[in-house]
């Protein structure tokens, strides 16, 4: 129970402390690493937080919904399924990306999901943006495959988000 309290010590006032807002998430300051396996110590301190974003939305887009048993809801409808219903497919799946991540990526709001246009047919590309509590706006792109992985970059320049 000690470790808890210590861990707790540590975190959550680095997370939650009021003007501090912009400091990458619980697993990544836990791990102490991004999902790519890049070190938080290497990426810039203005990034942390877009890169924290990035991490989730791919954890996020890359689980299927219903498979994790006491979170039904997280994560998108089987992308082979959105695939045999093309071209409505992608309109379908615009909406579950935007409704996803209204509902579980809280350090965004105002989103909006835009499909790209992709001279591969077998690639789903969208744009998402949305505001930072910071009031300043992210953007990622994100490519679906008929694998159905997901692939999250940043868009902008990652050093205007502070």
């Amino acid at each position: 129970m000690q470790n808890k309290k210590y861990l707790a010590t540590i975190i959550l006032p680095a997370v939650f402390k009021k003007g501090t807002i912009l400091n990458p998430g619980l697993i990544e300051s836990i791990l102490g690493q991004f999902s790519d396996g890049t070190s938080i110590e290497d990426v810039p301190y203005n990034n942390r937080y877009i890169f924290s974003i990035r991490d989730h939305l791919s954890r996020l887009f890359n689980t299927r919904k219903g498979s994790i048993s006491h979170l039904p809801e997280y994560g998108l409808p089987d992308i082979s399924t959105i695939y045999s219903r093309m071209p409505q497919g992608v309109r379908v799946l615009q909406n579950s990306i935007k409704m996803t991540i209204q509902k579980y990526e809280y350090r965004m709001k105002n989103i909006t999901v835009t499909p790209i246009e992709s001279d591969n047919p077998f690639k789903l590309i969208f744009l998402i943006s949305g505001q930072l509590k910071s009031g300043n706006t992210a953007k990622f792109r994100t490519v679906f495959t008929t694998s159905g992985n997901s692939f999250v970059t940043p868009c902008k320049a990652l050093d205007n988000y502070d």
